[in-house]
């Protein structure tokens, strides 16, 4: 996942949120009536448009400074490739690997569409007695652009494919492949502009995380050329680690599942 210069790992354990509650038992004139939680389906647009457009901007110390941020396009803060817009990528920590998906269409958006990604998807919100919300999100997407480093950023040696920089700006081969990204998160109340992800993962915003899943699975080369295929699980269970025996396995790590999987293929 994306990183400032706070050390990215450490950001991740910010995440916390309640679980939902779904419904609620009434005695009323003399009878028992049962009333559920409000649900209602949002368009995945909603999600789509808020993606890269907040800007992260940082403290005297380099830190994240959550007041400063804003939602302006995301491009006058702190940007990992600039001049592309920041998107959250995935980590394995203990390989020290990197990797990036195109899951919310922003680098075939900068390259003017010709990378031909599609996205599709759907949002759940549940509105809670409190008036709070639950959201589940949804998102696929197709043909998106991928590749792998070394280190917990963009900038390390390439592992697969070649970096958005790459081959936006100077011609590089691009890989591709298809991801799935399933947020489930809490918000303040109905019908409120939903986050940019990177935002929630920074730690600021009013939204929180329930759960992240996210898997991916790319084809394409090694930076030499070898065909090749990449692959990442990621799943977050920030909700649940926040209540977690402090000695458990995910307490002590929200990201039980953090893989990144890269292998050579036959050549075609």
């Amino acid at each position: 996942m994306k990183q400032t210069t706070t050390n990215h790992n450490e950001l991740r354990w910010s995440r916390r949120a309640p679980a939902a509650t779904l419904c609620l038992a009434l005695l009323a004139s003399g009878s028992f009536i049962m009333t559920t939680a409000q649900a209602a389906i949002r368009p995945i647009s909603d999600f789509l448009s808020r993606q890269g457009q907040w800007s992260l901007h940082l403290d005297t110390k380099g830190n994240p400074d959550c007041a400063a941020s804003k939602y302006d396009g995301g491009l006058s803060g702190f940007l990992f490739q600039p001049p592309l817009q920041n998107f959250v990528d995935w980590v394995e920590p203990q390989n020290n690997t990197s990797a990036s998906f195109d899951y919310a269409g922003l680098l075939n958006s900068a390259a003017a569409g010709a990378l031909g990604t599609t996205t599709s998807g759907s949002i759940n919100e549940v509105v809670h007695q409190d008036g709070t919300v639950t959201d589940t999100i949804v998102l696929s997407t197709t043909h998106a652009l991928a590749w792998a480093t070394t280190g917990i950023d963009s900038y390390g040696t390439g592992l697969f494919g070649h970096t958005a920089i790459d081959v936006i700006l100077h011609g590089a081969t691009p890989s591709f492949g298809n991801c799935r990204l399933k947020l489930v998160i809490n918000g303040p109340a109905a019908n409120q502009p939903l986050p940019d992800f990177y935002e929630m993962f920074i730690g600021c915003g009013p939204w929180s995380f329930v759960s992240v899943d996210f898997f991916g699975s790319a084809t394409g080369a090694l930076p030499d050329g070898t065909p090749a295929q990449m692959q990442t699980t990621q799943v977050g269970l920030l909700a649940t680690a926040g209540k977690a025996n402090s000695n458990s396995r995910v307490a002590l790590d929200a990201f039980p599942a953090e893989r990144i999987i890269i292998r050579t293929t036959a050549a075609q």
